[in-house]
């Protein structure tokens, strides 16, 4: 007797600030963005929460439903903002609202929320359907790698990251080392924290038809910031250009002052190269000139002091450009070492 099977087909609300395109110029919006494409590619119905940048909405894009959301604190409490972090505990209140609208209207059966910035924190308290928190970069992990003084409103930054994930049903995280990080830091059973790698558009990231490489164009992406190890590259551009005077440097991110060096990043860069000509600077790009640039390049370089699965590694390497990355943590367990080149991080 033959039968058919039909996999089911699932009802999901990813819950994130950074969604593309107006919000989304970081790893959380671009994963964000590419799993509920992909799942509702599958034929699964997907919804999206995230940050409203002025009226609250709701729209499709493609097959996503999209709803922005604001948050919603009383006046009187951002007197406390410098000492509580009023905007994300009301911001997760406002969350939480949306899933059960959510839920009521649509049947929502799972929620996937990210530990940055505790958006699942209410939520946590009164969940109804399966919650899964995803791991991304936690802020004690930021603080640490910064030296940040320990104030009071990050102390409770850190708590209600932790316990918004503490609290959740399933655990995931794109590299085993930050499971690692996790588990030691929020006491999680390390075996209930599921290693899922980020998911990436390959029909849309890959090799140009034509070989357009320009073997001068070195590219830098992402934010230009320490943590990123751009200090790193700029210490190196007058050593390259000395001796390939012709390369060209192609920094693309949004900028960031530097407290360490009393200056923005992109200042330091110029400074450090001692010829700005060969440098060129770019602001945030949509994803289409973004590969482009990808293409183009004859490496990209990953700087990076600390990372825990950098999309620029993977958008890179789907171009078939090759990368020069340190020795960080997650970058190594997905790499194809035969296209990469790795220094030890401090060097």
């Amino acid at each position: 007797m033959n039968s058919t099977h039909t996999k089911k087909k699932m009802k999901v609300c990813l819950v994130s600030k950074e969604y593309p395109p107006e919000t989304g110029h970081g790893g959380i919006g671009t994963y964000t963005y590419e799993l509920a494409q992909g799942l509702s590619q599958l034929g699964h119905e997907v919804h999206v929460i995230s940050k409203a940048l002025d009226e609250e909405r709701n729209y499709q894009d493609q097959r996503v439903h999209v709803h922005r959301i604001k948050e919603k604190t009383p006046w009187g409490l951002y007197k406390l903002k410098n000492i509580f972090p009023v905007e994300l505990y009301f911001y997760s209140v406002r969350v939480s609202e949306k899933i059960h609208e959510l839920t009521e209207q649509y049947g929502i059966e799972l929620v996937e929320v990210p530990e940055w910035e505790a958006e699942g924190f209410w939520y946590s308290f009164f969940k109804k359907i399966p919650l899964i928190v995803k791991f991304h970069t936690p802020f004690f992990v930021i603080a640490r790698m910064d030296q940040k003084k320990a104030t009071l409103k990050r102390i409770l930054i850190k708590w209600l990251e932790r316990v918004a994930s503490q609290r959740a049903d399933f655990f995931s995280s794109p590299s085993r080392q930050m499971a690692e990080i996790i588990s030691k830091e929020y006491k999680i059973d390390l075996g209930k924290i599921k290693v899922m790698p980020l998911p990436i558009d390959t029909d849309l990231f890959k090799p140009a038809e034509k070989n357009i490489r320009d073997k001068r164009i070195v590219l830098y992406t992402g934010r230009l910031e320490v943590r990123k190890g751009v200090d790193i590259l700029a210490e190196a551009i007058p050593l390259i250009l000395e001796k390939m005077p012709d390369v060209k440097f192609s920094f693309i991110g949004k900028d960031n002052f530097s407290a360490y060096y009393g200056m923005t990043l992109k200042d330091l860069i110029l400074k450090k190269a001692g010829r700005p000509e060969q440098i060129i600077f770019y602001n945030h790009m949509d994803r289409e000139k973004l590969i482009e640039h990808y293409r183009q390049s004859s490496v990209c370089v990953i700087p990076s002091v600390w990372e825990n699965f950098g999309y620029t590694v993977l958008e890179a390497m789907a171009c078939g450009t090759p990368v020069i990355t340190t020795d960080t943590v997650g970058i190594t367990e997905y790499l194809d070492q035969s296209g990469v080149i790795k220094v030890p991080a401090e060097n």
